[in-house]
Formats: C-alpha cells, structure tokens, sequence
C-alpha cells in the first residue's frame, strides 16, 4: 500500500514539475502572463493554475504584479 502511494506522488510531482517547466516556457516567450493565458496552455483549471503560480512565486521564480484581478507574473530577473 504504501509503495502504491509512494508511486503516485512521485507522478503528481513529475507532472507539477512538467507544467512549471511549461510555464518557465510561457513567461520566456511573453514578457507577462496571467492566469487566464496559461488555462489554455495547460488544459487545467483555475485552481491549479493559481496553486502553480504561488507555488512559483514562493518559490522565487516568478514575481507578482498588480491587484488580484489584473495580476500579471513576470520571470525573476
């Protein structure tokens, strides 16, 4: 059971590390981005795409700017 789990969160991880990389890709080939653009990009919903982008935030990759509804992230410098 628990080689079961172990197995399955290693696939959530490679696939959240896939859609960073995605991201990363997105914001090189735009100077900004919104949420909104990457539920295309992704073929996710909105919950994830936000969860990816604080996790990226906090993470240091990607800088947030403006209020709630008109953020935009930008590749750290």
């Amino acid at each position: 059971m628990f080689y079961i789990l172990r197995k399955q969160r290693q696939k959530v991880a490679i696939k959240t590390q896939k859609q960073k990389e995605t991201i990363l890709e997105y914001a090189r080939q735009h100077k900004t981005i919104k949420s909104s653009d990457l539920l295309d990009v992704l073929n996710v919903g909105e919950q994830r795409v936000r969860k990816l982008l604080l996790e990226m935030v906090s993470e240091g990759t990607l800088i947030p700017e403006g209020a709630n509804r008109n953020r935009t992230y930008r590749l750290k410098s």
